[in-house]
């Protein structure tokens, strides 16, 4: 191989000759031909081949019992993304029907390709679990690489709340870095972007590779996936009494959307309770509506004359506005979002939460805040039946102001209490002649559900 001159780019593509003698198949020789697999090898910066452990682990793997093995092509390059785009043009001007991008300084599993065959007819590109060496030098499959799915809204989950590594298997025809990736921070995630909104995908807890560590995405990354769910909207799937229903996945809602991945609504046992003391159709408002998960139930399960949603956070509200919209629900009225509760009229501007999280963001009292607050009682003329309120520290202020309201109306009542404000918040509902039912405690915080009467009425 001869070197690039010094003042050049530090990239070149060669085909190393393994030899590699095919292990027992279990295919008989009638069956068709095996599909043409090319290993494209990523080298760390400032080699120019990989080291022999890679090769041998792509040399065990590679024997024949899946795929037609061929050479493995080493890409060297000035930069990461230069050489999967020269790594992966090369692969397919061999003629490879199927690719498997084995990531720098990662091992190939020696039965990943045994664990991918499965997967061929079913779908263009598979992502994998990984094992790493325990300071004892045993391997282990870390937690964070088990995660498995194939919708989008589970893959973009996949690579903001645990990891995707870089190593994996496509059609040849599937994945594509332009030139333009190679100087963009987030290249990274724009390829992943564009496969899962145009290919068939799987990620598996299988492991495919061995890598030295479970690398994080970096910030540029992770911003653009976060963006890239405004510029493309993504919903999450589930069916509950045989409603088939869709939820917004954001990527800012990670607590909340990972029961909705597992086919739950967030708190579903909570509003299950609500389901059984409510006695029939009628107005339930919901406070601190967030992106929807609590609208959508009352609208859909719990089958509400009107929902009333109020939510001030303008993010949150075009996911809700779009989850509303996409299950085609007649029955929320959307007139009061964009203002928030409080005790007084006044005005706010919000706290963005923790990493950005929309379920975490607060109000902030600020004179010349953008959004308007006012007492419930002054929004809402209908009789209530069930007033949910989730409002991250200000559940004291909203009570305050909603006190006219639970006066007249004596509605169910759902409030979610930080611990140390639950005293103050007794003292409201003992003088409004209300006692708790039921209460679903987490860390810091619980549920608190409230029924009009004293409790010895009730037993």
């Amino acid at each position: 191989m001869t070197p690039a001159p010094a003042s050049a780019p530090n990239f070149s593509i060669w085909a190393a000759g393994i030899s590699s003698a095919p292990m027992a198949t279990r295919f008989r020789p009638d069956m068709p031909a095996k599909p043409r697999l090319a290993i494209v090898i990523i080298t760390p910066p400032g080699r120019d081949a990989p080291e022999a452990e890679v090769l041998q682990s792509v040399r065990a793997a590679n024997d024949g019992r899946v795929f037609a093995p061929t050479a493995p092509i080493i890409a060297v390059g000035a930069g990461r993304a230069e050489a999967w785009q020269r790594g992966l043009a090369e692969a397919r001007a061999g003629g490879a029907e199927w690719i498997f991008l084995l990531d720098a300084g990662e091992l190939l599993h020696t039965d990943a390709l045994a664990m991918l065959a499965p997967a061929l007819a079913a779908y263009d590109i598979v992502w994998g679990g990984a094992e790493i060496t325990a300071p004892d030098g045993t391997l282990q499959a870390p937690r964070r690489a088990k995660f498995s799915g194939q919708s989008r809204a589970e893959l973009h989950h996949m690579a903001l709340e645990w990891w995707v590594g870089g190593s994996h298997l496509m059609r040849a025809a599937a994945g594509v870095i332009s030139p333009e990736d190679a100087g963009d921070p987030a290249w990274f995630a724009r390829y992943l972007s564009r496969l899962w909104r145009a290919r068939r995908c799987l990620k598996t807890a299988q492991p495919l590779t061995r890598v030295p560590a479970l690398v994080e995405l970096s910030p540029e990354d992770r911003q653009f996936l976060i963006e890239d769910l405004v510029r493309h909207p993504c919903f999450i799937e589930l069916q509950q009494f045989g409603e088939p229903l869709k939820l917004p996945y954001t990527g800012r809602n990670p607590a909340l959307e990972r029961e909705q991945l597992r086919g739950l609504f967030s708190e579903q046992p909570d509003l299950m309770v609500l389901k059984a003391l409510l006695p029939g159709p009628g107005t339930i408002v919901d406070i601190g509506a967030n992106t929807g998960n609590h609208t959508l139930f009352f609208a859909r399960i719990l089958k509400a004359k009107t929902v009333i949603p109020i939510e001030p956070n303008p993010d949150a509200i075009g996911f809700l506005k779009a989850m509303i919209a996409e299950n085609r629900l007649d029955n929320v009225d959307v007139s009061c979002l964009g203002t928030a509760i409080g005790a007084a009229t006044g005005r706010a501007g919000i706290a963005t939460g923790r990493r950005g999280h929309l379920g975490t963001a607060r109000l902030r009292a600020d004179a010349g805040g953008a959004i308007e607050v006012r007492p419930l009682g002054e929004m809402i003329t209908q009789k209530v039946d069930l007033l949910k309120i989730d409002v991250e520290d200000m559940e004291e202020d909203v009570l305050k102001g909603a006190e006219a309201l639970i006066r007249r109306d004596r509605p169910l009542l759902m409030l979610e209490v930080q611990d140390e404000n639950l005293l103050p918040i007794l003292d409201i509902t003992d003088g409004l002649g209300y006692t708790v039912r039921h209460i679903f405690a987490d860390f810091g915080y619980a549920n608190y559900i409230f029924m009009p009467g004293a409790a010895e009425e009730r037993i």
